[in-house]
């Protein structure tokens, strides 16, 4: 009996294995299964297998940096007096159009002449303004023009509207103010070689007839008198009109000009040149630019 069982158990345990080894290799365990490779992060330039973009996930994204808060102006001052001044010729202008559009017409010309009188004039006026030049061109060197003007003067004024020939002028030029933009020839002409402004301080203009030309074109004579020397010279001027300025002042404007020989005034200095000529022309150009104000 014995005899015959042990080969029966040992068929049953090897048909018995045979089986659970094929069930092992037909289904794999689930602890021997590799997990799944995980995803590689999409990028917003990366394309799947059917060629449509991969978009950037929102936690990606970079957000735009703001702009810094401008901080608060330093203080200008020239932007404060730009802006003074600004407002000072705001208020002024439409007082200056207003009177401009009436005196620099022909008819309102001829409405301030009849009713010009006395007006004075200066270097420094009243309002600090430079609104009056007195100045000169004289030929240098044969070549070329030096200007120059003088920085001290005054000067009066009477205007008759009705009879031009009744007007007078007069004018006193400080010699020491002489300014043609060189210290050095500056000192030159205030030397013995020239004015003498320790002996002669002054120049003088005291006009001797006035007559007018017609239109706004007038004439003035007068003596001229420069180291005690006194010439006659005469002085062509041109009437620019009458105003009021933003001071409340009542202004008229004339514009001259004149030619002298400085040799007939003593002024006889000169260089020869190697070149030929001289140094110094003998004519002188005289220019004159005077806003005068009526006298109250």
């Amino acid at each position: 009996m014995t005899k015959h069982l042990i080969p029966l158990l040992a068929a049953i345990a090897v048909a018995a294995c045979g089986s659970t080894s094929s069930a092992a290799t037909t289904t794999p365990s689930a602890a021997t299964t590799p997990p799944p490779a995980p995803a590689s992060p999409a990028h917003s330039h990366d394309h799947d297998t059917a060629g449509s973009v991969v978009a950037e996930p929102e936690s990606l994204a970079k957000e735009p940096e703001k702009p810094a808060e401008p901080g608060p102006a330093a203080a200008d001052p020239k932007a404060d007096l730009l802006a003074s001044e600004t407002a000072a010729w705001t208020t002024a202008r439409p007082i200056l159009e207003k009177a401009c559009a009436t005196c620099h017409t022909s008819a309102g010309k001829k409405a301030t002449k009849k009713k010009l009188g006395h007006f004075s004039f200066d270097s420094y006026p009243p309002s600090g303004h430079h609104t009056s030049t007195i100045g000169f061109t004289v030929r240098h060197a044969m070549v070329t023009n030096v200007k120059g003007k003088f920085l001290d003067f005054s000067g009066s004024l009477h205007l008759d509207g009705s009879d031009p020939s009744a007007s007078s002028a007069s004018i006193d030029v400080k010699m020491e103010s002489i300014d043609t933009g060189s210290a050095d020839r500056d000192g030159h002409l205030k030397s013995a070689d020239f004015f003498k402004t320790d002996e002669f301080p002054t120049m003088t203009f005291r006009s001797t007839k006035a007559e007018s030309l017609g239109g706004d074109d007038y004439r003035i004579t007068g003596d001229l008198e420069i180291l005690g020397t006194t010439r006659p010279v005469t002085i062509d001027l041109e009437f620019n009109g009458a105003a009021k300025d933003p001071f409340g002042n009542e202004r008229v404007g004339f514009e001259g000009k004149a030619e002298i020989l400085r040799s007939e005034w003593g002024l006889t200095w000169n260089a020869a040149l190697e070149t030929g000529g001289v140094l110094v022309s003998d004519k002188i150009k005289l220019n004159f630019d005077i806003s005068a104000i009526r006298n109250a």
